[in-house]
């Protein structure tokens, strides 16, 4: 599991059971890279609601979620797949907030 405040993450070779915590309220934008195809399930809680997203993609994918947590249910790929995480809002209220 990552917990963060705000920033850009790079994370290579996830896996089934990966979590992202942010701060709970902003949009993350999420890439997708592999060298194969892959089809991925998203677990997150927006408005209260359980919603489960599956992305089937091969290369770059990229998808922008309105909260920044999520769990990552199943994974099948062909590849190892790398998950850029944006939640760059998150610092620039935090940057706000501190002046």
């Amino acid at each position: 599991m990552i917990e963060t405040k705000s920033g850009l993450f790079v994370v290579k070779r996830i896996e089934e059971g990966f979590r992202f915590k942010g701060r709970g309220y902003l949009d993350s934008q999420l890439t997708f890279i592999s060298k194969g195809k892959y089809k991925i399930t998203l677990v997150y809680q927006s408005d209260q609601e359980e919603k489960v997203l599956t992305l089937t993609g091969k290369g770059i994918s990229r998808i922008t979620l309105n909260v920044d947590r999520f769990f990552i249910q199943s994974l099948n790929s062909e590849n190892e797949v790398t998950l850029i995480i944006n939640n760059i809002r998150d610092y620039f209220f935090d940057l706000l907030s501190e002046n």
